[in-house]
């Protein structure tokens, strides 16, 4: 891309987040943050401060901002995913547990062919780091919250049976909270409490995570 349109060059920083508050006081709610290797904005222009990228201190800015709800941002390069950008996924609130990872190829021979300064193995430590820092994106109050519902039985919340399933979950904590969970990324958070549910929901989700598998291992064998 560099040799038809000149060298990488970034918008000023303070530019882009004056954009993003006036999109959210006019209700926008997600941003997505787009550029050719964004992950390397302001490489040329702004300094590391205590081990920050200037593309992390872009996050931090846009997350500080009352009303948005949601960032992404597309499209990284794999040398993008260092330490800062990883633990931001763990700590900004706002950024969405997402990655856009444009893998090319599943062969090493194949990247390197291709003049690819990165291997498979790389893709899949950027992704094993990234779900290691996941976090729960509720506080630790909230948290006691709903392990306390957890404890009392789904009874206790409406449900005609004492059986807690995904969904249900789902809907205490929206309840309790007002954060809406989809149901299969109860999951984690269930992890985060040391909670496990009953057996039916737990077969549910081997099934499921099984039925994925074959799909993929029949359309794309190796």
């Amino acid at each position: 891309v560099h040799k038809t349109r000149g060298d990488e060059r970034s918008r000023p920083m303070d530019e882009i987040v004056r954009e993003c508050e006036q999109l959210a006081e006019r209700g926008v709610r997600e941003i997505t943050l787009l550029g050719q290797i964004v992950t390397s904005y302001g490489r040329r222009d702004y300094v590391h401060t205590d081990g920050i990228t200037p593309f992390v201190q872009l996050l931090e800015r846009i997350n500080a901002i009352p009303g948005l709800r949601r960032i992404r941002f597309t499209s990284p390069h794999p040398r993008g995913f260092k330490a800062d950008l990883i633990e931001a996924y763990g700590r900004l609130e706002k950024l969405c547990e997402y990655v856009h990872l444009p893998l090319q190829s599943g062969s090493n021979r194949i990247l390197k062919a291709m003049n690819r300064p990165y291997t498979r193995e790389r893709y899949k430590q950027i992704v094993d780091d990234l779900r290691a820092g996941r976090k729960p994106r509720l506080a630790p109050e909230e948290m006691g919250r709903v392990e306390a519902a957890l404890r009392q039985g789904p009874r206790s919340h409406g449900f005609r049976t004492n059986l807690w399933t995904l969904p249900r979950v789902a809907r205490v904590i929206e309840q309790l909270t007002g954060v809406q969970y989809h149901p299969w990324h109860v999951w984690r958070l269930l992890g985060a409490l040391d909670w496990t549910l009953q057996r039916p929901a737990q077969r549910a989700k081997e099934r499921n995570e099984a039925a994925i598998l074959h799909w993929i291992t029949t359309r794309w064998p190796a």
